[in-house]
C-alpha cells in the first residue's frame, strides 16, 4: 500500500491532468443540457439512443435481463479494463498528449447524457454514481500511466537519465499501478451490473 501511495504521489501532477480533463467538459456539458441551451437537448436524445445501441451496451443489457449476472460483470470488466482502460487510455499515451484529449472528448459525451438524469438522492444515482467514482478514477490513473510512458519516451537534454532508465521505471509503474486499475474497473462492474439487475427485480 505504501508503495502504490508512493507512486501515485509522484504521478500527482499527471493525475490532476486527467482528473480535469475528465471533469471540467463533464460539467460544462451537464450544465449546458441542463441550461437548454441550443442544440444540446438534441444532441443528448441522438447520443442516448446510439449508447443504448451500441455494444458491449446491448449484450450486457440482455445478460442482466436473462438473469446472467456473473456473466455481465465479467464482460463489462474485460471490456473496461482491455478496452478503455488499457488500449484508449494507456496504450494510446505513447502519443503523450492524447489520454488527455480522450479523457476531454469522454467527459464532454458523458455530461451530454447523463445530464439531468441521475438522482443523487434515489436508489438509481446511487448505483450510478458508485460506478462513475469507481470507473472514472480507474481511468484517470490509466491515463496517468500513458502519459507517464509518453513522457519517458520524450528526447531530453543535458544530464537527464538515458531512455532505457527513464522507460524502466515508467514500466515499474505501470506494473505496479494498473492491478489498482483493474481492481477499481471490477469493483465497478460488480457494483454496477448487481445495482441495475437488483433495480430491475424490485416492484
Amino acid at each position: 500500500m505504501r508503495e502504490t501511495l508512493r507512486r501515485l504521489g509522484r504521478m500527482q501532477g499527471l493525475l490532476q491532468v486527467m482528473a480535469v480533463a475528465y471533469l471540467v467538459p463533464m460539467l460544462l456539458a451537464a450544465s449546458l443540457v441542463v441550461a437548454g441551451a441550443p442544440g444540446f437537448r438534441e444532441l443528448q436524445a441522438d447520443l442516448e439512443g446510439r449508447v443504448v445501441q451500441a455494444e458491449p451496451i446491448v449484450t450486457i443489457a440482455r445478460l442482466l435481463g436473462e438473469r446472467r449476472l456473473l456473466y455481465a460483470v465479467a464482460l463489462t470488466f474485460a471490456w473496461n479494463f482491455g478496452v478503455a482502460a488499457c488500449l484508449a487510455s494507456t496504450a494510446v499515451g505513447v502519443l503523450f498528449p492524447l489520454p488527455p484529449l480522450l479523457g476531454l472528448l469522454r467527459g464532454f459525451l458523458i455530461g451530454v447524457v447523463f445530464a439531468g438524469r441521475l438522482r443523487l438522492f434515489s436508489l438509481h444515482g446511487l448505483v450510478m454514481g458508485g460506478t462513475f467514482l469507481l470507473e472514472i478514477g480507474a481511468y484517470v490513473v490509466a491515463g496517468a500511466l500513458g502519459m507517464r510512458i509518453g513522457l519517458a519516451l520524450l528526447p531530453r537534454r543535458g544530464q537527464a537519465p538515458l531512455l532505457r532508465e527513464r522507460l524502466a521505471e515508467a514500466l515499474a509503474d505501470l506494473r505496479h499501478l494498473l492491478p489498482v486499475v483493474a481492481l477499481l474497473l471490477l469493483l465497478g462492474a460488480i457494483w454496477e451490473n448487481a445495482g441495475l439487475f437488483l433495480l430491475s427485480q424490485s416492484p
